[in-house]
């Protein structure tokens, strides 16, 4: 009875957990800025209202950020931006009244997969020559400043992340084999997994809003930030898999919860919503279609944690499951029967995400997170390599002759787990954050600063501002400009130039197809001479 009344109540909690969890609209991987009001590199005739900025995602700005900052990188105007009311991808700051100059946008707001991304872009207001390849340099030092706490996110979340695996593998071997006592030592793993999950999902509750707001790691300790935490998706699903560990705890501390088949099934229930939290706060929860892609990377981390848990089980516990006596020995060939399905699936799990997170692999080195990945699944070919090993010896010598193996592997596996929750903060594709192609040319004492935004396939303005000796006003007496893609031979053709100020000209130019072009930049200062700039520009897809 008394389990009857406990159990109806923690079935009851469990189930709120599970619709709390019912996801919302899924977007991409992390946010990328698609435009902005003024367009980056934009010269314009009066000042802005605002700023405003369109993502190809629904963002988050609970501790997102705007700052815009002088070409000198002096603040004039900052603040959180609002997003519209109809459009949950757009953000926008009002402005106060700016004068002429060259202007830094620099920008910070949180995707929908729970993740930072931060940018930057700069215009200009008035037609005078302003330092805009200046600005831009100011501006990628600004977007790109790193804090402490990304360190210490990647630490959390690898504490939570053994906490959980290591939980699956220990309750699968211990409700399989019920009737074989639990040692100390295996007690004090379980304990002491439950306790890395338990505590580091209540800091990464804390340390979310210093860590996405983009503070210096002595700010952690402004707690003011949990409440504005509390309001978000990922704060939502900390609470979630809290919730759930105490459910957990609260079984596992009952003696029955490994014969009683209402206790075990409390007890996977808990951890099934545990590693659904995971999926539903990272990438997964960004892609589409996203019943598929979260299912995917929850039978993914479960068959890590079955194996990974497992594993770390005997390495710790190596007299209590090593010990060669028949009750260990058949738990010990069971796990090597089941890991030979649950491996498999695991990686076939892994490549079908990191297919559908980077939309193919062809390109995967890429990227930070594709190279990572590598890593990661080299290591993992050496892990599952010294598994065959192992069934081998265990198959010829008994489970005793897995001691040494077993605590490679252990070893081998943390430090794939830290790698996994390194991936989890770093964007699966390329994202455009609009990022101008800037650089300064000199010929003769003439300084050509060129800017080309944005670096990517379609539409794009080219800048061309030319400084003469000792920044004298003297006009060039002609300035024309020609482009080619060797690499697709596409042959030169020449950039219709505007001239909006003094020696300042505007191309639009359609970028038909990525690769490297080249641009090349002819200016006339005076009567027989002409000087030839030449530059390579890449543009993404």
């Amino acid at each position: 009875m008394v389990f009857r009344f406990r159990g109806v109540w923690l079935s009851a909690l469990l189930g709120l957990l599970l619709a709390v969890m019912l996801p919302t609209l899924p977007a991409s991987a992390h946010a990328g800025l698609e435009g902005s009001e003024p367009a980056p590199s934009s010269v314009l005739a009066a000042a802005p209202s605002e700023i405003a900025l369109f993502f190809d995602e629904p963002i988050d700005v609970v501790f997102g950020s705007i700052r815009v900052l002088d070409a000198q990188g002096e603040e004039v105007a900052a603040g959180r931006p609002q997003r519209d009311d109809d459009n949950s991808s757009i953000a926008r700051l009002p402005l106060p009244k700016l004068s002429e100059s060259a202007y830094i946008v620099v920008w910070r707001v949180t995707s929908s997969d729970s993740h930072p991304v931060q940018g930057s872009f700069e215009f200009q207001i008035g037609t005078a020559v302003s330092p805009l390849s200046d600005a831009a340099s100011v501006a990628a030092s600004a977007a790109a400043e790193s804090h402490g706490l990304s360190t210490l996110f990647l630490f959390i979340r690898w504490v939570t992340f053994m906490g959980i695996v290591v939980l699956v593998g220990s309750c699968a071997l211990l409700t399989k084999f019920n009737r074989l006592p639990i040692s100390v030592r295996t007690s004090s793993l379980l304990l002491g997994a439950w306790l890395f999950a338990f505590f580091a999902t209540l800091q990464s509750l804390i340390a979310y809003g210093p860590h996405v707001s983009g503070l210096k790691i002595w700010e952690a300790r402004r707690l003011s930030l949990l409440q504005d935490t509390l309001t978000t998706h990922f704060g939502r699903m900390q609470l979630v898999r809290i919730a759930a560990l105490i459910v957990l705890a609260v079984v596992l501390r009952s003696s029955r919860w490994r014969v009683a088949r209402g206790y075990t099934i409390l007890v996977w229930l808990s951890i099934v919503v545990a590693i659904g939290t995971i999926s539903f706060s990272g990438h997964a929860y960004s892609q589409s279609p996203l019943a598929l892609s979260v299912a995917t990377d929850m039978v993914h981390f479960a068959t890590i944690g079955f194996w990974v848990g497992s594993v770390v089980l005997f390495a710790i516990d190596r007299r209590g499951w090593l010990s060669g006596d028949e009750q260990t020995t058949q738990a010990v060939n069971w796990f090597s029967r089941v890991a030979g399905f649950a491996v498999p699936v695991m990686v076939a799990t892994g490549v079908a995400q990191a297919w559908i997170m980077m939309h193919g692999i062809s390109g995967v080195t890429d990227t930070q997170y594709g190279r990572t990945l590598v890593v990661k699944t080299s290591l993992v070919v050496v892990v599952v390599a010294l598994g065959g090993v192992a069934r081998k010896a265990l198959r010829r010598s008994g489970p005793k002759s897995l001691q040494q193996t077993l605590s490679i592997e252990a070893i081998l596996i943390a430090v794939i787990i830290a790698i996994t929750a390194s991936l989890v903060a770093l964007p699966p594709r390329s994202v455009s954050s609009l990022e101008p192609f800037a650089t300064t040319l000199v010929r003769q004492d003439v300084l050509v600063n060129i800017t080309v935004t944005p670096t990517r396939v379609g539409n794009s303005e080219v800048h061309i501002i030319i400084t003469p000796p000792g920044g004298s006003l003297q006009q060039m007496q002609s300035v024309t400009a020609r482009i080619a893609l060797p690499a697709s031979n596409i042959p030169t053709g020449p950039l219709a130039l505007d001239k909006v100020g003094p020696n300042h000209y505007v191309a639009n130019y359609r970028f038909a197809f990525e690769g490297t072009w080249k641009l090349e930049v002819l200016v006339v200062p005076k009567a027989n001479t002409t000087l030839l700039y030449s530059t390579d520009v890449e543009i993404e897809n």
